[in-house]
């Protein structure tokens, strides 16, 4: 279930780099769904799992959850770039519908 986690989370990361932001969220609703089965949150079936799990299946899974937490990481830093890239594009947008307004108003004084 990591391993798929991990591969949904680059695959992620890829549609951020290409700007697929649609496509990104579709993932993250599947990715979500995903980590809330690998971890659930009733502690029994958590301790089960865990009594399971030999010590290298623990060192694997700890392994591959800092590649998640890493990929998570980007995804971040690549999200805030584009909102204010957003933000950016807003601006300019409302100095644009200040001005015209401006303009309007001295037109017909």
């Amino acid at each position: 279930m990591l391993s798929q986690i991990v591969s949904l989370s680059e695959q992620m990361l890829s549609l951020a780099r290409q700007g697929e932001w649609e496509q990104l969220t579709e993932r993250q609703v599947e990715r979500q769904r995903m980590i809330e089965q690998a971890f659930p949150l009733d502690l029994g079936v958590m301790a089960a799992g865990a009594t399971a799990a030999g010590a290298g299946a623990a060192d694997e899974a700890a392994r591959q959850i800092r590649v998640i937490l890493d990929l998570d990481k980007q995804l971040m830093q690549l999200a805030q770039a584009q909102q204010q890239e957003i933000g950016k594009i807003l601006g300019k947008m409302n100095q644009g519908r200040v001005a015209t307004r401006a303009y309007q108003d001295t037109s017909r004084g």
